[in-house]
C-alpha cells in the first residue's frame, strides 16, 4: 500500500489539535502563540520525515525503484543498465587531388557534435575520397542521416570546408538506458529466470548487449545446436535493423555467455517495407497522423523476422486511430509475410 504524505497544513492542524487536547487553555492557533510556532516547526519536520519514508517505500521494491536503487535491484538478477554507445559511419570529403586529411581530424555538425576521422586519407583524381569517422560523444546525438553536412573544425590545405555523410548515415549511437527499459528487462528476467540456454535466455542476453532494443530467437535455425538470434537497434536507419558494429558487439557478448555447446549467430534482419494504400473517412491531417502512428505501433509490436502480419490487423490498427470513422484498405490486399532474413516494416502510406 503506498505511503500517503499529509500536507503541511494538515500536519500543523493535527499537532495544534493535540496541543489543545493535552495542554489546558492552550491556544496554538493564535497568531503570536509560542505553541503555534512550535506546532509549525514540528509539522515541517514531520512533513520531511513523511517524504523520506515515502521515498524509501518507492525504492523498497524493484517495480517502483529508480536510478541507483533500481540498478542495485537489477544487479541481484545479473541485469545491468545498458551503457551509451558511440555513433560511427562514413563521410565523403572533397577537394584538390592529392590533398591529405590526417587521422584524428575534427569535424562538427551544425548542432556542434564533434567527430574525428579514424584514419588518414588522400583525395583521389576524382576530387573526392571516403573517410570513416567516429563521434566524440556517446548517445543518439551522434547519429546523422545521409547527406547531412559536417564542417571541418580547422581548415585542411586543399580540402573543401564541408563534407557530407555518406548514404549509410552515421549510426550506432544509443543513449544510456532509461529506468523504464531497465525495469522491463528486470521484470522479464524475474518472470523468466535463466534455464541454461532456453530461448528466453538468448533473448535476455541479446537485450543485455549495448544498443540492442529488440531481439528474437530461432532455435535449430541451421540445424542441431544452432541458434539464430535476430537483433534490432531501433535508432538505426540503414537497410537492416542494426549496424554491423552493433551486431558484432552483440555476437561477442552472446559468445561470452552462451552454453559451451551452443552455436549462436547474431543477425540484423533486413527491412521489408509494407506499403499501405487507404481511403479515410473523414480525411484530415490530424487523422492521417493518428493512422500513421497507429500503424507504426502495430509494426513495432507485431513484426518479427520472417513473420506474418495479417491484413485484418492492419485494418484494425487504422480503425484504432483517433478520429477515424471509416476507411477502405486497398493495399495490402492480403496477409504479408517477411522473406528469409527479413522483417516487415511500415513502408509508404498513400491516401486516396
Amino acid at each position: 500500500m503506498p505511503i500517503i504524505r499529509p500536507g503541511l497544513s494538515t500536519l500543523q492542524a493535527r499537532i495544534q489539535a493535540d496541543m489543545r487536547a493535552r495542554i489546558e487553555g492552550a491556544q496554538p492557533a493564535l497568531r503570536r502563540s509560542v505553541l503555534g510556532t512550535i506546532a509549525t516547526a514540528i509539522a515541517a519536520a514531520v512533513h520531511g520525515l513523511y517524504g523520506y519514508i515515502q521515498q524509501l517505500s518507492t525504492q523498497a521494491v524493484p517495480y517502483t525503484a529508480t536510478d541507483a536503487d533500481l540498478e542495485r535491484w537489477a544487479s541481484l538478477w545479473s541485469v545491468g543498465r545498458r551503457s551509451p554507445t558511440i555513433a560511427t559511419g562514413g563521410i565523403v570529403i572533397t577537394g584538390a587531388a592529392g590533398a591529405a586529411v590526417p587521422a584524428e581530424t575534427s569535424l562538427q555538425s551544425q548542432m556542434g557534435t564533434e567527430y574525428r576521422t579514424t584514419a588518414a586519407v588522400v583525395i583521389g583524381g576524382g576530387g573526392s575520397v571516403p573517410a570513416s569517422i567516429v563521434a566524440q560523444v556517446t548517445g543518439s546525438i551522434g547519429n546523422q542521416p545521409a547527406a547531412v553536412v559536417l564542417s571541418f573544425v580547422s581548415p585542411v590545405l586543399g580540402v573543401d570546408a564541408l563534407a557530407s555523410v555518406d548514404p549509410n548515415g552515421l549510426n550506432g549511437g544509443s543513449d544510456r538506458e532509461d529506468d523504464e527499459s531497465l525495469r522491463a528487462r528486470l521484470k522479464e528476467r524475474i518472470s523468466n529466470p535463466p534455464h541454461g540456454g532456453s530461448a528466453a535466455d538468448y533473448v535476455d542476453w541479446a537485450l543485455d548487449a549495448p544498443g540492442i532494443t529488440r531481439a528474437w530467437v530461432f532455435p535449430l535455425y541451421l540445424g542441431a545446436g544452432n541458434v539464430r538470434v535476430y537483433v534490432a537497434d531501433d535508432s538505426y536507419v540503414g537497410s537492416a535493423l542494426a549496424s554491423a558494429g552493433t551486431v558484432a558487439t552483440a555476437q561477442a557478448y552472446l559468445d561470452s555467455v552462451r552454453p559451451v555447446t551452443g552455436d549462436v549467430d547474431v543477425v540484423a534482419p533486413n527491412r521489408q517495407p509494407v506499403n499501405v494504400r487507404v481511403t479515410l473517412g473523414p480525411d484530415t491531417p490530424a487523422i492521417r497522423a493518428a493512422v500513421t502512428a497507429s500503424l507504426a505501433d502495430l509494426f513495432m509490436r507485431e513484426a518479427a523476422p520472417e513473420g506474418t502480419i495479417p491484413r485484418t490487423h492492419i485494418a484494425q490498427a487504422i480503425s484504432d486511430a483517433a478520429g477515424e470513422y471509416d476507411h477502405n484498405l486497398i493495399l495490402p490486399a492480403a496477409n504479408v509475410t517477411a522473406g528469409a532474413g527479413a522483417i516487415l516494416t511500415l513502408g509508404t502510406l498513400t491516401w486516396v
